[in-house]
């Protein structure tokens, strides 16, 4: 019995539990609710990840860590009550508050011993969807007996036989008879071709004398050594003292040339040094003067294109002064003119210009008062009009005036702006705004150029420079010949006082090398040749050697072939008449299977079907009162896939009180949607979990179960 169900992050359940009761338990949800996730978790926790549709990794919720990704399921079994506990980090079962097995293939395989059928039938009678079974009805007979057939025990005699075709010797004798009939030819032949036995004894001697040949060289062979590496070591202090007397010799023969390069180089560099240095001081005099008649001719074109225009015949103070006396006039004059317009236009308003009285509606345009007010009001209308054309020709004729100071003003910025330019060649009257710039000093006149002037002190310049680098490359090359002359010296000491042999004493020390390695070959030439001899004869004896036992052998092989042949072929008949016991006994059993449990479906198919229906197995398929089950519709291939699970649980699983069914009557009307209902409720199962989105389920239900 299941008894609790819990689902952390298993694929859109991030925390649900669930309480289920014996009976019928009825899950339901909306579309994409959830409800057949909770069957997959169930069979995840029991059987582990090959019970899921997908990876785990498309498992677990989305957005969550896999690791996180959990399902705990409390069920009951045998008296004793285990929690099954299952994620990423492994999986195991609680018994009493302790661990009782742990292990993701463990766990899976204690799950499968408690209900009684292995991981793969298991989870497929009890928990998988209900077009498992009827995939496999459909499929015709063989599908469905490969399964019937495994919840049977069908395996022990397919294992059986297979162990025996694989381990046990079966068939036709005559391979065996043949072997023996050679066996016997061949120790006749053996026996009568049997060669001389070697003699050991000789052979021995023979090698023991070549071993003392051996040992008395190989004794001789270590003074012999010595004596090559004293030759050696005397020839090679030779060689090297003779090559350090060639690189010496070579060395000063380098140095010498190296003495003579520099000594060409002084010789070069003092010519261009002794050179005379042209004097710079009258070509930079020359080139300042040009500078300056060049910047006064500028600045005389700058004076003769200075800004024209009227000068104040006073400062620059009394200018401004005037400037802002005529500035205020202009404005008083303009607020004359602003409060004329006002006042014309308030005495206007006074003025009543309708015809009628405003509260009684009568006419009065034609009374004294409003004549004589109308009156009084355009004399003093006409009287201002006059003044304010007064104000507005006085306020335009100071606004003229006012436009001639300003554009003196604009002239003598723009004429103090180009004037200061060129300040350092003209005097300014401090009399005048602005103040007149009069040319000061000579006009220019004609002279060298600036980049003549500038050429010639450069090509000075350059010559001083050379004639300086020389100088200094004359020193640095002085420095190096210096340097080389006495490494020269030194060099010529060290070879004059080095001692080395001569190429006569190189060549004998060579010769006394090479005869003493002479030597130590001809020893070893009579350690190889003894050696080998040694390994021929051990060749050749073991030639012999072996050619007497292969005979000898042979006698000794075919005695046992005739025997174990003679073994064989009586084990063969053995094992070919117990395979064939055993094939005759599987279709008996086979039958007694087949008869139990399509008879259990019968009934069942025919209670739920609600008419009588017999379920035969023909030779080509599975039958129906006769007719082939590819006749039935759908819901009825439905049913009879329910009755099939519900008959193979109660006879190859009895002891397992749990069924599982995922939306079994999706495609039966209402009527037999109760009637199936019915048949599940009374099916004698203790514990089954429907999942249903339908309402029907609600009248048979022990327990409703709402996601």
């Amino acid at each position: 019995m299941l008894n609790t169900l819990k689902l952390t992050n298993f694929r859109r359940h991030t925390d649900l539990s669930i309480n289920f009761t014996q009976g019928l338990n009825a899950i339901r949800a909306a579309n994409e609710g959830g409800k057949s996730t909770t069957t997959e978790a169930l069979n995840y926790a029991l059987f582990g990840s090959r019970a899921l549709r997908t990876s785990m990794e498309q498992t677990v919720t989305w957005g969550h860590d896999l690791k996180t990704m959990k399902v705990e399921a409390n069920v009951t079994a045998n008296g004793q009550t285990y929690t099954f506990t299952r994620g990423k980090s492994g999986a195991e079962v609680i018994l009493n508050g302790e661990v009782f097995v742990t292990g993701q293939n463990e766990v899976s395989i204690f799950a499968a011993g408690l209900i009684g059928a292995d991981v793969t039938l298991a989870p497929r009678l009890m928990l998988a969807s209900q077009n498992g079974i009827r995939g496999a009805l459909e499929e015709g007979p063989k599908a469905l007996a490969e399964m019937i057939e495994n919840l049977a025990g069908f395996e022990a005699f397919d294992d059986i036989l297979e162990t025996a075709q694989s381990k046990l010797n079966l068939g036709s004798p005559s391979a065996y008879e043949g072997q023996l009939s050679a066996a016997r030819a061949t120790l006749e032949s053996a026996t009568q071709s049997m060669p001389v036995k070697p003699d050991e004894e000789d052979h021995n001697a023979k090698l023991t004398q070549l071993a003392n040949l051996i040992t008395t060289t190989e004794a001789e062979l270590p003074g012999l050594r010595k004596t090559i590496d004293e030759k050696v070591a005397l020839l090679s202090s030779a060689s090297n003292k003779f090559l350090e007397h060639q690189d010496m010799a070579k060395n000063v023969t380098r140095v010498r040339e190296q003495v003579q390069v520099a000594m060409a180089t002084v010789a070069g560099h003092e010519a261009n040094a002794s050179k005379i240095k042209p004097d710079l001081a009258p070509l930079q005099a020359a080139l300042a003067n040009a500078k300056n008649l060049n910047e006064r001719k500028v600045a005389y074109k700058a004076f003769l294109e200075l800004p024209t225009g009227d000068f104040f015949p006073n400062t620059q103070e009394e200018f401004e002064a005037v400037l802002a006396a005529k500035t205020k006039d202009v404005a008083e004059m303009f607020e004359t003119v602003r409060s004329y317009e006002t006042e014309i236009a308030t005495t206007k308003a006074k003025r009543l210009n309708h015809s009628k009285c405003d509260k009684c509606g009568q006419e009065v345009g034609h009374l004294e008062t409003v004549v004589k007010n109308n009156a009084e009001v355009d004399a003093k209308i006409g009287h201002l009009e006059t003044l304010l054309g007064t104000a507005k020709a006085n306020h335009t004729a100071g606004q003229a005036a006012l436009d001639y100071v300003l554009a003196q003003q604009k002239f003598a910025t723009a004429y103090d702006r180009a004037a200061a330019a060129i300040a350092l060649y003209v005097t300014g009257d401090e009399n005048t705004y602005p103040r007149k710039a009069t040319w000061a000093g000579e006009l220019p006149t004609e002279g060298a150029s600036v980049a003549q002037c500038q050429a010639d002190l450069t090509a000075a310049e350059t010559k001083v420079k050379e004639i300086e680098q020389a100088e200094t490359r004359l020193e640095m090359a002085k420095g190096q010949r210096d340097q080389l002359v006495a490494q020269l010296e030194e060099l010529d000491i060290k070879l004059a006082e080095h001692m080395a042999p001569t190429p006569d004493e190189l060549l004998n020390l060579e010769a006394e090398k090479n005869e003493a390695v002479l030597d130590l070959s001809a020893r070893q030439d009579i350690i190889a040749k003894a050696v080998q001899e040694s390994v021929d004869l051990a060749r050749d004896f073991g030639s012999a050697s072996q050619l007497w036992n292969m005979a000898h052998q042979r006698v000794a092989d075919a005695e046992v072939v005739i025997t174990s042949t003679t073994a064989a072929i009586d084990k063969l008949n053995f094992n070919n008449a117990l395979v064939k016991k055993i094939r005759a006994i599987r279709p008996i059993v086979a039958n007694q299977v087949w008869n139990q449990v399509l008879t259990s479906v019968s009934v069942m198919f025919s209670q739920i079907r609600g008419e009588e229906s017999w379920v035969t197995k023909a030779k080509d398929g599975f039958q129906v009162n006769g007719q082939a089950v590819e006749s039935l519709s759908g819901s009825t291939l439905d049913i009879l896939g329910i009755a099939l699970r519900v008959a193979l649980l109660k006879v190859f699983l009895p002891q397992c009180g749990l069924l599982v069914l995922d939306e079994p009557a999706q495609g039966c009307d209402p009527t037999r949607t109760e009637s199936l209902l019915g048949f599940i409720a009374a099916s004698g199962i203790g514990q089954t979990i429907l999942i249903t989105h339908e309402e029907t389920s609600e009248s048979v239900a022990d327990n409703i179960i709402e996601l």
